[in-house]
């Protein structure tokens, strides 16, 4: 077994000096290889969708789909998951100080803003889990700080803050 730095992440156009706070992972083209979207608290930068090129290499098309947020706007939890079940991964990006954001896929590759009031709520969310927690088939989400439950019926999301005692 070889001992040889593996690390390809130079070559593969994934290498800065900024500081990322949160990334994940999605095909959000569906074209079979995962991209990163990766936040940075930086006030110049603003967040990037890294698009997979299928050849080692990654293309930031944050812009291109529909993502080139104000760099005040990073994210400090985010997660992926099809929110709207039309078979495209959606994000949604709970961001410090401001409101929440929740952008669904267009099928075509980018993504439009579908936040509304109950998906706005503001805070400095910095963790978040997607499932199905009350098993009716729809993604609902909980965000961290301030704790919040988003329960999905499938046709928006219902806010249950502050959550009730366990």
């Amino acid at each position: 077994m070889s001992t040889k730095n593996c690390n390809v992440t130079r070559g593969a156009g994934l290498v800065d000096s900024l500081l990322s706070t949160i990334a994940t992972w999605l095909d959000y083209d569906r074209d079979g290889y995962l991209d990163l979207y990766v936040s940075y608290p930086d006030p110049i930068t603003g967040d990037r969708l890294y698009r997979n090129n299928g050849d080692g290499t990654f293309t930031d098309m944050a812009r291109q789909a529909g993502l080139d947020l104000a760099p005040d706007q990073s994210a400090t939890a985010l997660g992926s998951g099809d929110f709207n079940d039309d078979g495209w991964p959606d994000l949604y990006l709970a961001i410090a100080l401001q409101p929440n954001r929740l952008f669904l896929s267009n099928g075509q590759g980018g993504f439009q803003d579908a936040t509304t009031d109950e998906t706005a709520l503001p805070g400095a969310g910095v963790g978040m889990a997607i499932g199905d927690i009350d098993n009716d088939g729809d993604l609902d989400f909980l965000i961290t700080t301030p704790l919040s439950l988003f329960l999905n019926d499938g046709e928006g999301f219902l806010p249950i803050t502050p959550l009730p005692p366990i």
